[in-house]
């Protein structure tokens, strides 16, 4: 094989490579978009079917439960005030589960994170004397526990797996790049 024949199969074969790793980038963005979009929406529903949820009997259930847990913070609680403070505490974290849907929904996939849920934990509950906190309070910080994790599950995979295939995709751009600038 002469020299020029050698030299035009290294071109060839440079030009099938670099479509190869442009074809390899372009299904890779559109797969991390669908599968960001895909899993920004898991959560979505999983915060509305939380939503639905505390709408029902079963929220007002583990509202019920929750203020049963910490009545020992207070002097007791009558029947009538159980039922209205688990009421309102079921209605309560619906809204807010409506929210984060709604929150998570508008943001961009590139965008989402965590920080979603800051404010919705008093980092500094366990620091209050026990005197000041009543059992709404105590109750409430106890249910939309429910809610952070549910967030901070689903948006922490949405994370790691965009972090993960941006990497991806930075490594296959740099070796375009690369096999770009190669001499033949």
């Amino acid at each position: 094989m002469s020299q020029k024949n050698a030299k035009q199969d290294r071109k060839a074969q440079r030009v099938a490579e670099v479509k190869e790793l442009k074809e390899q980038i372009e299904a890779g963005t559109k797969e991390r978009a669908a599968r960001l979009e895909q899993s920004k929406q898991f959560v979505v529903d999983d915060l509305k079917r939380t939503a639905e949820e505390f709408g029902t009997v079963l929220g007002y259930q583990e509202a019920a439960k929750t203020f049963d847990e910490v009545l020992y913070l207070t002097e007791g609680m009558s029947t009538e005030g159980l039922i209205r403070n688990s009421l309102d505490l079921a209605a309560k974290v619906k809204h807010k589960a409506e929210d984060l849907a709604e929150t998570v929904s508008n943001a961009s996939i590139d965008e989402l994170n965590v920080s979603i849920v800051d404010g919705l934990i008093d980092y500094t509950f366990t620091e209050q004397a026990l005197d000041s906190i009543d059992a709404l309070e105590a109750a409430e910080a106890l249910v939309m526990l429910k809610l952070v994790r549910i967030v901070q599950e689903g948006v922490g995979k949405h994370v790691e797996f965009r972090e993960s295939t941006d990497e991806a995709i930075k490594q296959m751009e740099a070796s375009l790049k690369t096999t770009q600038a190669e001499d033949v």
